[in-house]
């Protein structure tokens, strides 16, 4: 009996080894090498850089079977076996995950054909494997985006959050919705997509919402992207002070430097008395520093005198003719309604491409008006002199939170690798919309100005006490500079945040701190670029490592 169980099992192996040998057999050499370094990524490692550095160099000879590994869910073998006399045979099918399934459907982000629209966009739209289904949507964003977009609108419905969140993130980046932004408010496996998005809504419709999910976020980034976005919304209610004040005392540093950011918005009287008991406990560097601009904003701006209200034209730049005529608190509060009310959402803008003379007139316009809504020093007509010496900049600390990171090699290195370009500075932040930026040391503002290419900008002239100077250098900040040309800053003093993602205010860049050290005395000549040439930077600069420059002048 042994033996015969021992025949039947050896005819089974026999036969499926068979069947899979007629089947090679039958394949193109294209597809054997498909199968063949599908193989090989499966063993991990290094692997996966080789194999895809293969399927590009094989081009659409690889697509075909790509598609068929990618169409085929699952493996289906028949087995069968011969035991007893003439006629006597058993036979089975089994079934299981085609381990080939999605590297192929990776790999197809790298090689394309036409026909993979169609079969990808079926594995999009109705796939059990939802793995399956994302690897499709970045294939088919990367190759066939003319095809994904008419299918956007309803994935964004789709029951997986996930992949709703991201279908969402591109939508985005089209064109904002209202609509879709509260839909996504009231699912909170939703709020991590909408950091960088919703803080560019300005509808009061969206505050309600926005409120709940700062109340009831559990992570800090989703707490904070909220209370950045009642900043936009411009939330200044009564209520909505008072809780964003009791956020002060919250553990979380972030929540703590994100609620007097809003306070430094909108923050009164009413609020002082609390951020002058969270200062007096206050340890951390940037919540205190974001803490003391904030009371400072709400000192500068309740010293404005009263006035009558005058009705501002529906207009950016007609109600700009009327503020530049006459400053009061009424007419300030009235600027402020105009901005809650005028637009829903800030438009999408990104450097490099063109806009028209209405797009930038429009945009200058609502950034005059919210610069003498709020009262922000940058915005003054008059320059500060600067009465006395700085104090020297011996001991310096980093320009936000978290800054310090081995693994993050900016400067000096390409911003593409097509382009003969080479950053002289630090991009840090990413995705961060208003996180504090501080000066690193005690210095002088030598520049602090909005530039079209880069948003707002302060650079900070410094001088060691072996007399030497160097300047800091902050871009891509938001509107708000709590600083002037010719002020004198203290290490730590609270220069501004990070601006938002993707607009006018910040240049037209996602949302990010680009900071760089200038290891000389301001240069009045000079534009202050974020990159140079190969060629310029490999014959040495002024520009040093900001990391690196911190760190040898940085005490905890």
């Amino acid at each position: 009996m042994k033996i015969r169980l021992i025949s039947i099992a050896l005819s089974i192996i026999t036969f499926v080894i068979a069947s899979n040998a007629a089947e090679k057999t039958t394949l193109s050499q294209p597809d054997k090498d498909v199968d063949a370094l599908l193989v090989k990524m499966g063993t991990g490692g290094n692997a996966q850089n080789y194999v895809v550095a293969e399927i590009q160099k094989m081009g659409k000879a690889a697509v075909p079977r790509l598609l068929y590994h990618a169409s085929m869910e699952y493996i289906i073998q028949k087995q069968g076996g011969r035991f007893g006399g003439p006629g006597e045979t058993i036979s089975r099918e089994t079934k299981s995950p085609n381990p080939k399934r999605l590297m192929a459907l990776f790999l197809l982000q790298n090689v394309w054909t036409d026909e993979a629209t169609a079969v990808l966009t079926g594995i999009l739209k109705k796939d059990s494997n939802q793995d399956a289904r994302f690897l499709a949507l970045s294939a088919l964003n990367k190759n066939a985006r003319d095809s994904l977009k008419p299918l956007l609108p309803e994935l964004v419905k789709d029951q997986n959050p996930d992949l709703a969140g991201v279908v969402f993130e591109q939508l985005e980046l089209q064109a904002p919705d209202e609509d879709r932004i509260l839909s996504l408010l009231d699912k909170p496996q939703a709020w991590k997509f909408l950091g960088i998005y919703l803080p560019r809504y300005y509808s009061p419709a969206l505050t309600p919402k926005t409120l709940a999910m700062a109340k009831t976020a559990k992570k800090t980034d989703e707490k904070t992207a909220a209370i950045a976005s009642l900043i936009s919304q411009n939330a200044n209610s009564a209520e909505i002070r008072k809780y964003i004040s009791e956020l002060l005392r919250s553990f979380d540093t972030h929540v703590r430097e994100l609620s007097a950011e809003y306070l430094a918005w909108h923050g009164t009287e009413n609020e002082i008395p609390n951020l002058e008991t969270a200062l007096k406990t206050e340890s951390d560097l940037y919540s205190a520093a974001s803490m003391t601009a904030a009371l400072k904003a709400i000192k500068r701006r309740s010293a404005v005198k009263q006035g009558e209200a005058k009705p501002l034209p529906a207009s950016f730049e007609e109600a700009v003719k009327v503020t530049d005529q006459e400053k009061n608190s009424v007419l300030m509060a009235e600027t402020v309604k105009l901005l809650k009310q005028a637009e829903s959402f800030e438009p999408i803008y990104v450097q490099g491409k063109d806009q028209d003379d209405s797009f930038e007139s429009k945009r200058e316009a609502r950034m005059k008006l919210t610069g003498f809504a709020f009262d922000i020093p940058i915005f003054s007509k008059e320059t500060e002199k600067a009465g006395s010496k700085p104090a020297s900049a011996d001991i310096l600390v980093p320009p936000l939170r978290d800054y310090f990171d081995p693994a993050r090699k900016a400067f000096g290195t390409k911003l593409s690798p097509t382009q003969n370009y080479v950053r002289i500075g630090d991009t840090v932040g990413l995705r961060q919309i208003y996180l504090t930026v501080v000066s690193i040391g005690n210095g002088e503002v030598k520049l602090a100005e909005f530039n079209p290419r880069r948003g707002y900008t302060a650079v900070i002239e410094h001088t060691g006490s072996d007399g030497r100077k160097f300047c800091s250098y902050y871009t891509h900040l938001s509107p708000f500079i709590h600083v002037r040309q010719g002020d004198l800053v203290s290490k730590g003093e609270k220069l501004g945040s990070i601006g938002r993602h993707f607009t006018w205010e910040n240049g037209g860049y996602g949302a990010h701190l680009y900071f760089g050290i200038y290891n000389a005395a301001f240069d009045t000549s000079s534009d202050w670029p974020t990159y140079t040439t190969s060629e310029e930077f490999a014959k040495g600069s002024k520009w040093a490592d900001p990391q690196q420059f911190i760190l040898q002048k940085f005490r905890k």
